[in-house]
């Protein structure tokens, strides 16, 4: 049991502290968030020389059951590809969207709109590796 009150404890700790960070975040959990009737396109285009694995998640909303949720919407994009996708929202202010590129764990993230192409990016790192990020808007 106190293992579990621990991890509560720590993630609400951690919540706080982003919120704290960064204002503008825990600004768009008060604000209304904006759904569209039709829903709106965008490109993503995966420059790299590699597939990258992402996910579009867009703001809360309530669930007819009451509980808060999001929308996720996951992505496997090949090499020197593009694709299209579309959301209704909710959006964040400014008809944004979260981008989470991700391998095992993440390792890009960004808040982007969608009034154009999204670019991802990436290069080789000293060490060997990838560094991988996004164009966003």
């Amino acid at each position: 049991m106190k293992a579990r009150l621990f991890i509560v404890a720590l993630a609400i700790s951690v919540l706080a502290e982003g919120l704290a960070a960064n204002p503008a975040r825990a600004q768009d959990l008060h604000e209304p968030a904006e759904t569209t009737a039709q829903p709106l396109c965008f490109q993503v285009q995966n420059t790299t020389p590699y597939t990258v694995w992402g996910s579009f998640v867009t703001n809360s909303y309530t669930a007819p059951d009451g509980t808060l949720a999001r929308h996720h919407e996951n992505f496997r994009l090949e090499s020197r590809h593009f694709a299209e996708f579309c959301s209704s929202g909710p959006f964040f202010p400014g008809r944004k969207l979260d981008l989470q590129l991700r391998g095992l764990v993440p390792i890009y993230e960004c808040r982007t709109g969608i009034g154009g192409p999204i670019v991802i990016r990436g290069q080789k790192s000293d060490d060997g590796g990838y560094k991988t990020w996004a164009d966003c808007l």
